[in-house]
């Protein structure tokens, strides 16, 4: 297993245990007060797994750029280290130290800034239609679908870039590999990420699971049309 593989199978742990904890927040405390603050607890944690994989991805491309300085350099002799920390430093710090935009937020928080939301939706349905629904119903008012960058439409079949972390709908990121060939960079506004490769994608069998319950939740006469 690859360095990049193992750090995508913990991250994906760590998010599958930090979205448990906030469904055992938001299904099970009673005071929203307290609820909100466990929620506040576990934001912090999140922020810090953002740090932790933004940190990650920085260096995955400072070594990058050190392999690529190394096999167009004609000195026999190069310092590996300081080379690898110039290319570090070379790279810019993350625009938004709040990490609302990093993917790791988006897929544990999704949205949802305090417990108050969910428990109001959840009061306009009779007992009945909350017996039906059981664990959909968090999973609706919780989970936002994916868009696909180029199609703009909702994500159907999810695959994840090893390198970047983006999402995308399988056949269209194929296709589009396929067309650029070896100019294809990640679609993506503002990634850094110049190197895309169909052998860099991998299913997200997680969030395919989330995006199938959410599309039979809130009904799929609308998951074709296109979200502007």
């Amino acid at each position: 297993m690859s360095l990049a593989d193992r750090h995508e199978r913990i991250m994906e742990r760590c998010v599958y245990s930090l979205k448990t904890w906030k469904q055992v927040v938001l299904q099970n405390y009673e005071n929203e007060q307290e609820a909100n603050a466990e929620l506040e607890k576990m934001k912090n944690i999140v922020k810090d797994h953002c740090a932790i994989n933004d940190n990650y991805k920085r260096s995955q491309e400072a070594l990058s750029m050190v392999q690529e300085k190394i096999d167009s350099s004609d000195y026999m002799t190069i310092d590996v280290n300081k080379l690898y920390e110039d290319c570090l430093n070379n790279l810019p710090e993350s625009s938004n130290r709040d990490f609302q935009d990093n993917e790791i937020w988006e897929k544990v928080i999704g949205g949802v800034t305090d417990v108050v939301e969910v428990r109001t939706k959840s009061k306009k349905l009779d007992p009945t239609q909350y017996e039906s629904l059981g664990d959909s119903l968090l999973c609706s008012n919780v989970f936002t679908p994916p868009v696909d960058p180029m199609t703009k439409k909702v994500i159907r079949n999810p695959y994840r870039n090893k390198r970047c972390n983006h999402v995308y709908e399988y056949n269209s990121i194929v296709d589009y590999i396929k067309q650029q060939r070896n100019r294809a960079k990640c679609p993506y506004i503002g990634c850094t990420n110049h190197s895309f490769r169909v052998t860099d994608l991998v299913a997200d069998q997680v969030m395919a699971s989330q995006i199938t319950q959410h599309l039979a939740t809130q009904g799929e006469s609308s998951e074709d049309e296109e979200v502007i």
